[in-house]
């Protein structure tokens, strides 16, 4: 996997390119706020702006945006909160003149741990997946 611009820290920042994009938008425990940006402190902003600067100049591009959640809570909670949590990153790709039809969310609970039973934190997030021509978001890990 390439690495991104230094504006992005590093991350890679184009979905459109097939290969699955991990983001970690850093919510909070219980959470699907997305994070407000601090004077000083390093936030997803610049991914994110990135991210929708590259489904922009791909008017073809569909990507689906998969939300996850920690271990904590039950499984039925955990689905909605990451449900949440995908809309949360929708609506701010939306927020920056992103058709909502490009981009479907689905949230997948805390099924596909990153870290498992290591990492709450790094569980708390949101992946983007290409979507070829027919092709809905997966209901299942992609590993």
């Amino acid at each position: 996997m390439k690495n991104g611009p230094p504006a992005t820290f590093g991350c890679p920042i184009d979905p459109c390119s097939g290969s699955p994009l991990l983001v970690l938008v850093q919510f909070k425990y219980d959470s699907s706020e997305m994070p407000p940006p601090k004077v000083g402190v390093q936030t997803m902003d610049p991914v994110l702006d990135a991210v929708a600067e590259a489904i922009a100049k791909d008017p073809s591009c569909r990507v689906c945006i998969m939300g996850h959640a920690s271990e904590e809570g039950t499984a039925e909670y955990n689905e909605e909160l990451s449900r949440r949590r995908a809309s949360a990153v929708k609506d701010y790709l939306t927020d920056r003149d992103l058709a909502e039809t490009q981009m479907p969310t689905t949230g997948l609970g805390e099924r596909c741990q990153l870290v498992p039973e290591r990492s709450l934190e790094l569980n708390r997030r949101v992946e983007f997946l290409r979507l070829e021509e027919g092709e809905s978001c997966p209901m299942d890990c992609l590993n």
